[in-house]
């Protein structure tokens, strides 16, 4: 696929549409700001299928605040596991990853493996979200067919991120930021216990916290937070040998 000077000039336009959106929402919720740039990346980087935004935390976790779909979610979660893969070198790096073919790869071969196991994903590109915070993010897009993204994918890839990373700044500054960080952890804590009681999908259990929230009209972050409080006590039990 290759773009013309209108092409460009109408993907400009869109990318600096998306930024403002992303700059609104910032003042009142985070969240949803983190949401717009993942959902604005899967929508207008050629090839993508799922976005996400990645960033490691105080503890030193890779956390996904804002993803299209959970398999971007789950390779962060290998990552953090297996401590390899192409977040924490560009993490090191500062450079944007492409990666063809999981299949093929051959710079992080456990990663890659657990990847192909778990995910339909087979390319991805990843570039960073650097700020004069100097808190480092990464946008990540992705596709369930190798060689997915062109160099015509990857340019545009690069300049949402070059926009993203002016954003990403805003966001970073914000108090909320944390905060959001702390309500994607106990959402993912809560889809984990229905997993594994229910033995179940990450997509299943994330629209059964929505059922549950919407049933009761209470935000998924207290849905969540009083399922996983729920299940402490019993948990520490059974590690007691109660």
């Amino acid at each position: 696929m290759k773009f013309d000077r209108v092409d460009s000039a109408r993907l400009q336009r869109q990318i600096a549409d998306l930024m403002e959106r992303v700059q609104r929402h910032a003042e009142t919720d985070v969240s949803l700001a983190l949401d717009d740039l993942a959902v604005g990346a899967a929508g207008l980087i050629p090839g993508a299928q799922y976005a996400a935004v990645t960033v490691t935390t105080e503890k030193n976790i890779v956390d996904t605040p804002a993803s299209t779909h959970c398999n971007p979610a789950i390779l962060d979660d290998i990552q953090h596991s297996v401590h390899e893969g192409p977040y924490l070198q560009l993490v090191a790096d500062k450079e944007p990853i492409r990666i063809d073919d999981l299949a093929q790869e051959t710079r992080w071969p456990t990663y890659c493996r657990l990847a192909l196991e778990r995910t339909p994903i087979r390319s991805l590109l990843k570039f960073p979200l650097a700020g004069s915070t100097h808190t480092l993010g990464a946008l990540t897009v992705c596709a369930d067919n190798p060689h997915a993204f062109d160099e015509d994918a990857f340019d545009v890839g690069h300049a949402y991120a070059t926009h993203a990373s002016l954003a990403w700044d805003a966001l970073r500054r914000k108090e909320q930021f944390a905060i959001a960080l702390a309500t994607r952890d106990i959402i993912g804590q809560a889809k984990g216990i229905i997993m594994e009681r229910y033995r179940c999908s990450a997509d299943h259990a994330f629209g059964l916290l929505k059922k549950l929230s919407q049933e009761s009209n209470r935000p998924l972050r207290d849905v969540a937070r009083q399922l996983v409080d729920v299940d402490a006590p019993v948990a520490e039990a059974g590690d007691a040998g109660v």
